[in-house]
């Protein structure tokens, strides 16, 4: 867990390795005592154990931070909200465009996080790694997104693909 560079002949010369962190001895003829860097924290070696920044995380162990689901980017101090209209797995992997006929918020994370556009209603897709299956919206309804169908008011009707109330009109 400790380390030295080559020709190194003190014991005050060790230090720990990245993804651990230690405190130098205080007594001469101590050894360096090294520990695992916590989750949520990097350790790039020596003493130092650094919070991961905003946005980002670590496993146990970990030596730098990735971008969390929702965001991405290649530096663990510039990871970027995944934009509209897409989803973000989170470390250094880019933005995945929502499946057809869905859209969704900025900063998601996952494919079940995009939703039926409005016209349409949505089935499944509401468990992580599930798709959203979106279909047109029955005649008589209207459909603003997502999972929502609504009924046209009494006495009115809307064709099929219907978005909002605006699209019931007298029957």
């Amino acid at each position: 867990d400790a380390t030295s560079l080559e020709g190194a002949t003190k014991l005050s010369e060790c230090y720990c390795k990245p993804g651990m962190f230690g405190v130098k001895p205080v007594s001469k003829g101590q050894a360096l005592v090294c520990s695992v860097c916590p989750r949520n924290s990097f350790c790039p070696g020596g003493a130092a154990i650094n919070p991961c920044p905003r946005h980002t995380s670590s496993k146990e162990g970990s030596f730098s931070c990735t971008c969390n689901k929702g965001f991405f980017g290649t530096d663990m101090n510039k990871c970027t909200a995944c934009p509209k209209g897409s989803w973000c797995p989170g470390a250094e992997k880019a933005p995945v465009a929502c499946p057809p006929s869905t859209t969704s918020r900025s900063a998601t994370g996952d494919v079940s996080g995009c939703k039926c556009m409005a016209g349409l209603f949505q089935m499944g897709g509401t468990k992580p790694g599930q798709v959203p299956q979106c279909f047109t919206c029955p005649r008589g309804m209207y459909c603003p997104g997502g999972r929502v169908k609504v009924l046209c008011p009494k006495s009115s009707s809307a064709p099929s693909g219907s978005k909002r109330i605006e699209d019931c009109v007298c029957a």
